[in-house]
Parts: C-alpha cells; structure tokens; sequence
C-alpha cells in the first residue's frame, strides 16, 4: 500500500506534497524540457500493521491510497 498526501501550504500558495517524516515539500517550478515530477509515494505499512504520519499545519489537501502497488 502506498499513500499519497497532495495539497496547498495555505501560508504560501505553493501546491506540493507531504513526506513520510511530515514535511512539506512544494513542487518544483517547471524545465525545458520537462523535469520527472518527484515521486510523493509514502509506503504504508505491512499487512496487519499501522502507521502514523503528521500532516503540517496550514496544508489543505487530499490523502490518496494506492493498495496494489505504486502509481
């Protein structure tokens, strides 16, 4: 299973995503050519386990679960 935080830092307006250790990171402003977009996956925990991950205040988002594997 992997997770996915994406949202807004409301403080700043940057779009970005959360880290596994709750950090906030915004995306990176585009290239030319195009840059790969950094991978935001947080893998979850084992069958049968738990998890726990801080979200920072002041970031507005979605959580998204990937059960079959990474997207």
């Amino acid at each position: 299973m992997y997770l996915y935080v994406l949202g807004t830092d409301l403080a700043s307006g940057r779009l970005g995503y959360v880290r596994q250790d709750g950090t906030f990171l915004a995306w990176p402003k585009g290239a030319n050519p195009p840059s790969p977009a950094p991978d935001a996956s947080i893998a979850g925990p084992n069958n049968g386990g738990t998890a726990t991950l801080q979200v920072p205040k002041g970031v507005s988002g979605r959580i998204y679960l990937e059960i079959r594997g990474q997207a």
